[in-house]
């Protein structure tokens, strides 16, 4: 688990792989411990909250959806790979054309070579743009152009809700908090 590993080394990765580090995972006071281990939501990308799937007091599992976010940003990345795989097609016809002329003798290996090329290119360029999305929402497509859903990477209560519904919301901005409400510490400061 995320925990485990962060005790171990002393920081966790964030969804876009950004190290936190986190000290107080390795401390014997468990009231400190807990506050570093609560699991903050955060949004990859800017967009507008469509829906929210959890409230208050909501449990929550790894990698169960938490809110719908619309945004431009992720409807442009879908548009661009939809361009991209039309240009691959494209590309493929291309290639396998020139490929037929060139083992004929009627194309010059030079066309033959700019068409396997060109068609490399457009698979990279495919290849990268799905990374992209998919580093962004965790998925390679969308059913609804420019939707997405951000999931929860720890189980446990949300105890903090920092959006609401049509709410803008901003590239790593705070959604909710999680913890794990399993085990509670208190600490009290008694005088006599």
């Amino acid at each position: 688990s995320e925990i485990k590993k962060g005790e171990e080394q002393g920081l966790v990765l964030t969804l876009l792989n950004r190290r936190r580090y986190l000290p107080d995972l390795n401390i014997d006071n468990m009231a400190f411990k807990q506050v570093a281990q609560r699991q903050a939501i955060n949004t990859p990308v800017q967009g507008t909250l469509a829906s929210l799937l959890v409230d208050l007091g909501s449990k929550v599992g790894i990698g169960q959806s938490v809110v719908v976010i619309q945004s431009a940003e992720i409807t442009k990345l879908q548009a661009e790979i939809d361009q991209a795989k039309a240009e691959l097609e494209l590309d493929q016809s291309n290639f396998s054309r020139e490929q037929a002329l060139f083992e004929k003798g009627i194309s010059a290996k030079k066309d033959f070579e700019a068409s396997k090329a060109l068609l490399k290119s457009t698979e990279a360029k495919l290849k990268a743009l799905e990374s992209n999305l998919k580093i962004l929402t965790g998925l390679t497509t969308s059913d609804e152009q420019g939707t997405f859903q951000v999931k929860s990477r720890k189980s446990g209560t949300v105890v903090e809700r920092h959006v609401t519904v049509g709410q803008v919301v901003g590239a790593n901005q705070l959604l909710f908090h999680v913890i794990d409400l399993s085990k509670l510490w208190a600490s009290a400061n008694i005088y006599e």
